[in-house]
């Protein structure tokens, strides 16, 4: 049991060691992939958000011109 300068490792150490860096690229890979399926969810959403904008505005625009329209066929007309 010479553990010093002789060059002799203690395997419980030796796994502990191996254990704790198993842990930890596991734990690194984790982060990736969740960062990686946020990523790829932003730019999911990114176009269907920018094409839900757009439909949002041609609609306000339609109805607007139709209030406009309903409005100026009930205005009195001016008589010369």
């Amino acid at each position: 049991m010479d553990n010093a300068a002789g060059g002799n490792t203690n395997p419980l150490s030796d796994s502990v060691k191996s254990l704790s860096e198993t842990v930890g690229k596991v734990g690194q890979q984790q982060i990736e992939i969740m960062t990686s399926v946020m990523k790829t969810g932003v730019e999911m959403v990114e176009p269907i958000m920018k094409s839900s904008l757009d439909l949002a505005g041609n609609m306000l625009k339609s109805v607007n011109q139709a209030i406009g329209g309903v409005s100026s066929s009930m205005a009195p007309k001016k008589s010369e």
